[in-house]
């Protein structure tokens, strides 16, 4: 758990930092577009090669190695970081760290993710659940008490009068936790419903990273010509659609519907990943655009950790509800999965409320 908590913290440190670099050195407009729309693409087209090789790691020479496979890629982009990268620093920049703030909120997220995982086993009315939820509220309170008395906070105050951010990070969070649940029960769904060998459930998601790719590519360009708004809300719909297609699995095969469903997924989502990004950043001035990166890169790990909490409890309820009653147990894990497919749907439609709602007045990010 510590070298996973580990992990997760440098992935965060470094995705904030390259997405800061990009809209640093790249100037305002397509140009900066195109360079987020590469950066987008790249980070899909690792995920397609984890989800090919994962599988096939995971039954050729153990689960373990997926870890240990990790090391020398790491060892090679630092390598290549000090060659590539051009260094800069603000002098100007407090050297103090907002411990406490980031203590809190952290403890916040973990108890309230912990708080809606316990939920089906305890219930959501259990004194457990219901203490845990209590003391995430707490953490949060006691965050923003912070935040608003610390000298250097580590996320200010006025960043929430932007509505440029505040609307890309809405869109981010309804992103993750409309397509990372989606994708973790359509591999459980792959091989404890039908059967299928882990190395086919990777390969199942090729499409997804592919249309990413791809998406990311147009997501650009698509953003020039018809808006920033236009772009995530409609992204943003064609997950929610996408969420519609994949809900129409059964227990007896589905594997169409999660191919459809997988490449719809990603289309939406890097083409709204592209514009909310480079949105949410320009809203911000050059300076304080790292500041920026890590605000939308929280809010979609939030989203992530939150959206697989809340999904996959609601479809292990149903599945437990439906298996004391007649159903098979096929049929209950499947009706599980589409309850959460439905829900998904739901926050990919609220996220297009978020974009319309907040960009409705930035005229000029629609020109």
């Amino acid at each position: 758990m510590v070298s996973r908590a580990l992990q997760g913290l440098g992935a965060a440190t470094t995705a904030l930092a390259a997405l800061s670099i990009i809209t640093t050195i790249f100037t305002e407009g397509r140009e900066q577009d195109d360079a987020v729309a590469a950066w987008t693409a790249v980070a899909a087209g690792g995920g397609a090669a984890g989800l090919l090789l994962g599988g096939f790691i995971t039954e050729v020479l153990g689960w373990e190695w997926i870890f240990f496979v990790n090391v020398p890629v790491g060892v090679a982009g630092i390598a290549l970081s000090h060659v590539l990268l051009p260094e800069s620093r603000d002098p100007a920049a407090s050297r103090r760290l907002d411990l406490l703030g980031a203590g809190t909120v952290t403890l916040g997220l973990v108890l309230l993710v912990l708080g809606l995982t316990r939920t089906e086993e305890a219930g959501f009315g259990s004194p457990i659940t219901l203490a845990t939820l209590g003391f995430a509220a707490a953490y949060f309170g006691v965050f923003v008490f912070v935040e608003r008395r610390t000298a250097d906070p580590l996320v200010p105050q006025k960043l929430f009068r932007l509505h440029g951010l505040v609307g890309a990070a809405l869109v981010a969070f309804a992103l993750t936790a409309a397509t990372a649940p989606v994708g973790v029960l359509v591999t459980l769904y792959l091989q404890n419903t039908l059967g299928y060998s882990a190395s086919f459930a990777g390969l199942a998601g090729l499409p997804f990273s592919l249309c990413v790719i791809a998406g990311s590519m147009l997501g650009g360009r698509i953003s020039q010509r018809i808006g920033g708004r236009v772009t995530m809300s409609s992204g943003l719909a064609v997950v929610a659609a996408s969420a519609l297609v994949t809900a129409g699995i059964a227990a007896e095969g589905g594997v169409g519907y999660v191919l459809a469903g997988a490449a719809l997924s990603g289309l939406g989502l890097s083409c709204a990943s592209v514009a909310s990004t480079a949105r949410g950043t320009s809203a911000v001035e050059e300076g304080k655009r790292g500041m920026a990166s890590g605000f939308m890169n929280t809010s979609a790990q939030v989203g992530t950790a939150l959206g697989l909490a809340t999904l996959l409890t609601l479809a292990d309820t149903r599945t437990a509800t439906l298996s004391d009653g007649a159903e098979s147990a096929g049929e209950a894990l499947v009706a599980g999965y589409r309850l959460a497919f439905l829900v998904a749907a739901g926050v990919a439609s609220l996220g297009v409320v978020a974009a319309l709602y907040f960009f409705r007045q930035d005229k000029n990010l629609d020109t």
